[in-house]
């Protein structure tokens, strides 16, 4: 699978070290390029088409860390989309933000 989130942002504000261990499908809802390097409700998979916001507890143990290259989303891009569980809801205040 193409980890396009890497190809098509510009290298990283972070140390390439710090790199190795974030998920590169890790990204704002609206932006991308840009990420929380911390557990944060801001940070999002665009590991499919639709990014999802990911609960941060499964950000902590997957996408911050190099167990990312073990998430079924850095493998196969979530074919049957990202699990509901992982997943945190937009709330009102979210769809209404430009």
């Amino acid at each position: 699978m193409e980890h396009k989130r890497s190809e098509d942002c510009p290298p990283e504000k972070e140390s390439m070290e710090q790199n190795l261990f974030i998920c590169p499908h890790l990204g704002l809802i609206k932006e991308p390029c840009e990420r929380d390097s911390n557990p944060s409700d801001a940070n999002a998979c665009h590991a499919q088409k639709s990014p999802a916001r990911i609960i941060q507890s499964y950000q902590l143990e997957f996408c911050l860390t190099n167990a990312h290259t073990d998430c079924p989303g850095y493998i196969s891009g979530w074919i049957d989309g990202i699990p509901k569980s992982l997943t945190r809801s937009s709330t009102l205040k979210d769809l209404f933000k430009k």
